[in-house]
């Protein structure tokens, strides 16, 4: 839920998803890689490659390190190293522990954003507002921010805005940030089936939505205000 906000703020300040970077090619630690590397414990990201001028490249990370914590919260593996750089933004400094030649080793890394081209970074407009029915506001979900908040598919529309005391608001289960799948038992893959099934929403008429949010799914029931 943090990255699912962290991602919807950057949409609503930015347009699009700032990703932070760190510029290392890496992979999970085995049983193997602990006992050659001397590490602690099988557990770390190790690294494989530098990308030249990065973060990492500047900030002196070498390639066979281990990278084993990122600000004292433990890295268990390479893709937890991913999702905790996911949690942070492009210019945030973070301390980075690595294991090299057995011993650990603490360096604060600046890192930069991700060099996304401008066609995946963009986040779609809101294009179906719906502030009259339910007082929410959605996009469809590029591969890019499918990638930020953890979706297996770019199916569902993201939550960009909701109402302030609007009907979803008052139920407390959707947010920004959310993942509608279902509206009334129809399947969710674009804003274009928002609005075919909004279409045959009355005032008045209860409309169920399954949101994701979290990582949690929920049936959201939700009354459309009367005329």
């Amino acid at each position: 839920i943090d990255l699912a906000q962290r991602v919807t703020e950057d949409l609503i300040a930015y347009g699009h998803v700032r990703r932070a970077y760190l510029g290392v090619r890496m992979q999970a630690v085995t049983p193997e890689d602990a006992e050659a590397l001397g590490l602690p414990r099988i557990a770390g990201a190790l690294v494989q490659g530098v990308t030249e001028d990065t973060p990492a490249e500047r900030a002196g990370i070498q390639a066979y390190d281990v990278i084993t914590e990122v600000d004292g919260e433990e890295v268990r593996t390479s893709n937890d190293l991913q999702h905790k750089i996911a949690l942070r933004a492009p210019g945030d400094r973070v301390q980075v522990t690595v294991y090299r030649n057995g011993q650990p080793t603490a360096i604060e890394v600046r890192l930069d954003e991700a060099p996304i081209t401008e066609t995946v970074a963009e986040a779609p407009e809101p294009r179906v507002r719906m502030a009259d029915k339910i007082g929410i506001e959605v996009a469809d979900i590029t591969p890019d921010l499918a990638e930020s908040l953890g979706l297996a598919s770019t199916d569902g529309v993201v939550v960009t805005g909701i109402q302030r005391g609007g009907p979803a608001a008052r139920r407390g289960n959707i947010q920004r940030g959310s993942v509608i799948h279902e509206i009334n038992g129809q399947t969710i893959r674009n804003s274009e089936d928002v609005d075919d099934a909004f279409s045959r929403v009355q005032a008045g008429e209860v409309v169920s939505l399954v949101v994701e949010t979290g990582g949690n799914t929920n049936l959201v029931n939700v009354r459309v205000p009367g005329r």
